[in-house]
């Protein structure tokens, strides 16, 4: 006797099947995925010169040229103000996406951004420039919570590795820029410079769909298949992509428990683990310690080349280590690249710490006068291919659906207090431990964050996000 259960089985089979069958193609065009994310990374280039602007002015900023000159308390405080505003960027943007949508509330990241820059431009005194820096943060924060998301939401399983390693490289090129742009321009101009990116964001992102993920579960189906046709091309297949959704959605209202339950379930335990450490190892590797103070790290090391221009260089190596990085992350594997990563970062660091205590030792150190700059070099490099930007795509790619919002904003918060309680404690580092053992202490951090790959951090590359999931609970 045939049951109930088994026909409706027999009609989902035949059902999925039509869609299969149905006219159109399997694969998406790729171009209008790319235009969206290349947009989107806009408002993260603006981020990312924030953050160098940071090592190129306090050379000026605590002159006597400067409309009013800095304390290094001072001048400690303005680099630490930005990842004090991204920790309240972060813990914002999940709740208002939520609210208004996450194409709305990425673009509203842009304004923080735009008035840092006015406010610097036109600030006059210490209490201005803080507010400015503190508003940047919170624009770069929240950009930082919100674009790895909507980025492995609009793109397509076969592409979202390569689409997610983009965050990483339009933070690194917004670096570059502030990089080159300051070495040739005033403070002010450097402010205009970087000013007139958020412009363009909005120009650019205001043109972008929203997330297809977003309407359905706001039940918007018709703007759903808009949205996915906009980005996959009129000839793609949309209906077996927004069934897919579809499913994916109705399954986890299926499973929909209370808050507690779902973060501390398995899966979300084990979800939160990964993240958050690799949040922390990628911050407590002193990256930001790298491009926040280069330009002081080269002119302490005594090195023959400008600080400004060892700073480019040091730039445009970690942007284009980035760009292959794209592809190697979906070839290589996430659990490789960041194992990798993390040896080569540890050992490069040694190597800075090594000359630095010969330098201070009194020794003769103008034949290893190469060891700072390639160290530096080397240490970029593998940061850019593993610990860069892997911690961001496993973030958009590993929490359940039911915590994603709060997983993605915890991590960026995270990343953010670890991000100003490194930068704030590197200079007292300094002064009770000095310079060689400072460097010794982020390399040894670095390599105990290569056992936690080893032992904690799943493979994710090729894998749905259903099949991570299911690793996730261990089954």
């Amino acid at each position: 006797m045939i049951e109930l259960e088994d026909i409706s089985i027999v009609e989902e089979k035949i059902s999925q099947s039509m869609l299969d069958e149905a006219p159109g193609t399997q694969e998406g065009q790729k171009l209008p995925q790319y235009l969206v994310t290349l947009s989107v990374g806009i408002v993260v280039i603006s981020g990312g010169t924030t953050i160098g602007w940071t090592s190129l002015v306090m050379a000026y900023l605590t002159s006597p040229d400067s409309p009013f000159t800095l304390t290094k308390d001072q001048a400690s405080w303005t680099g630490s103000l930005l990842p004090i505003g991204a920790f309240f960027g972060a813990i914002l943007a999940g709740p208002i996406a939520n609210i208004i949508g996450q194409k709305l509330a990425i673009l509203s990241t842009g304004l923080p951004l735009a008035l840092s820059w006015l406010l610097i431009f036109t600030a006059r005194s210490v209490t201005w420039l803080f507010i400015a820096r503190f508003v940047a943060g919170i624009g770069l924060g929240a950009a930082c919570a919100l674009v790895p998301t909507y980025i492995s939401e609009i793109a397509e399983k076969s592409v979202r590795g390569v689409f997610g390693t983009a965050f990483q490289l339009s933070l690194v090129f917004g670096i570059v820029y502030a990089y080159v742009t300051g070495a040739v321009l005033c403070y002010n101009n450097l402010s205009i410079a970087c000013g007139i990116l958020p412009l363009l964001f909005f120009l650019a992102f205001s043109q972008a769909p929203e997330s297809p993920m977003y309407l359905l579960r706001r039940n918007k189906k018709i703007q759903a298949e808009k949205s996915l046709r906009t980005l996959r091309g009129n000839k793609y297949n949309v209906s077996k992509e927004l069934s897919d959704i579809e499913k994916e959605i109705v399954n986890q209202e299926k499973t929909k428990v209370s808050f507690f339950q779902a973060v501390f379930n398995r899966t979300s335990v084990r979800a939160l683990t990964i993240c958050l450490g690799l949040m922390v190892f990628q911050q407590i590797s002193g990256i930001n310690i790298v491009t926040f103070y280069s330009a002081s790290i080269f002119k302490d090391a005594g090195s023959s080349l400008k600080p400004e221009y060892a700073t480019i260089i040091v730039g445009v190596a970690q942007l284009v280590a980035t760009i292959p990085s794209s592809l190697l992350v979906d070839k290589a594997g996430r659990k490789m690249l960041l194992q990798l990563s993390s040896l080569v970062m540890a050992i490069s660091l040694w190597a800075l710490g090594f000359y630095f205590l010969m330098k201070d030792r009194g020794n003769d150190v103008s034949s290893y006068s190469w060891i700072p700059l390639m160290s530096v070099v080397v240490y970029i490099i593998f940061f850019s291919v593993g610990f860069g930007p892997i911690p961001w795509i496993m973030t958009a790619e590993i929490f359940p659906q039911e915590i994603k919002a709060v997983g993605c904003g915890l991590a960026v918060v995270v990343n953010w207090t670890m991000v100003f309680a490194v930068t704030k404690l590197f200079q007292p580092l300094l002064f009770y431990i000095g310079t060689a053992y400072t460097f010794w202490l982020f390399g040894s951090a670095t390599f105990v964050g290569l056992a936690f790959v080893f032992f904690l951090v799943i493979e994710t590359k090729g894998k749905s996000l259903g099949q991570i999931q299911t690793e996730l609970c261990g089954k």
